[in-house]
């Protein structure tokens, strides 16, 4: 049990959430989420969530929370509620196919809305995104050495077993590789996953949604779609044209396959600039989220509004003390102290 687990137990038996909740009672967060997944999925990833666990966390919002969508929270006086409770909004990121297949029955079953921001390029395609395919590849992994000097990087130590441990050496291996160009980062992810990376069960999750998902959940009018980009770009790194290319297409795709405009974006890893914040009110999307962890707050713009995000590696006390702001008090808290 990690550090922040073992706080997040003491400070939900100790009352330590409610506290939080009472004091964000006319604020709002919104929850960054990527997949759900069965139970008995057998590849551990921080970026999907547990079947059982995703329900203990829909109940706990359902007692202590307002589930409330995106059009709620946005625009004048932006996060500000007028109801006894925290307002929480739901949002994926990349669009998996697990997203219909795992999460949405939940949703509906609790009358939960969402926002699935979608990647277009990558819709019906049955094509896993390059990092599902490293997670995929590394999890299968007993350990050992990973030499990519030949791509001028180093030679890593593979760490055995699974947890937190192997998680953190991957999301450290997929920061490096977000740094490269496209040619580079595909030549080394075809070095670390050879050609069989994941079993089809597995892929079968982990593929983006088909236009025929989407357009279902789209009709019954309790999930929104916004986007994540063409390719899963990081747009910081991107030309001006390329930037626009990639904002306007996703943009035009998504809305020929709901008949609805696209209102929403959320930037790839977090990364943003003002070049983005331009393009994007150009092509008319009217409000944008980041990965910074915060409850919305009058400092916040449209176009840099925070999300909690939410993983695999979450405890139900972890997910309890994120929800309510104490998760993210504490973490400042820390900072201060160490500094």
């Amino acid at each position: 049990m990690g550090v922040m687990d073992t706080f997040a137990r003491y400070w939900e038996s100790s009352g330590g959430n409610r506290l939080f909740r009472f004091r964000n009672r006319h604020r709002s967060v919104v929850l960054m989420y990527h997949g759900v997944v069965p139970d008995d999925f057998p590849i551990e990833s921080w970026m999907h969530v547990r079947e059982s666990q995703f329900r203990l966390q829909m109940e706990l919002l359902r007692r202590h929370y307002d589930v409330v969508g995106i059009d709620e929270v946005v625009g004048p006086g932006v996060g500000k509620k007028a109801m006894g409770k925290p307002g929480v909004v739901i949002t994926f990121d990349d669009g998996y196919k697990n997203n219909f297949s795992v999460a949405y029955p939940i949703l509906r079953q609790y009358r939960f809305s969402a926002t699935i921001f979608l990647v277009s390029d990558f819709l019906d395609s049955g094509r896993m995104f390059w990092f599902d395919r490293v997670v995929c590849s590394l999890q299968k992994s007993e350990g050992g050495v990973l030499d990519l000097s030949g791509y001028d990087d180093d030679v890593y130590r593979i760490p055995s077993g699974k947890g937190e441990e192997k998680w953190a050496f991957i999301q450290h291996l997929l920061t490096v590789l977000k740094g490269k160009d496209w040619v580079q980062r595909e030549a080394i992810v075809r070095t670390i996953t050879g050609e069989s990376y994941c079993p089809s069960s597995v892929r079968e999750l982990l593929v983006p949604l088909g236009f025929d998902e989407i357009l279902h959940m789209s009709r019954r009018g309790d999930m929104e779609f916004g986007s994540h980009t063409a390719a899963h770009e990081i747009v910081t790194g991107l030309t001006s044209e390329e930037l626009r290319r990639t904002i306007g297409k996703s943009i035009a795709d998504i809305e020929s396959t709901i008949g609805k405009k696209v209102r929403y974006f959320s930037y790839p890893n977090g990364d943003y600039d003002e070049r983005t914040i331009e393009v994007l009110k150009y092509s008319g999307i009217e409000a944008a989220f980041t990965t910074s962890p915060d409850f919305i707050g009058r400092n916040h713009g449209t176009y840099e509004i925070p999300r909690v995000g939410i993983g695999g590696y979450d405890s139900i006390e972890t997910f309890a003390g994120k929800v309510s702001g104490a998760v993210t008090f504490l973490s400042r808290l820390r900072k201060v102290i160490g500094s």
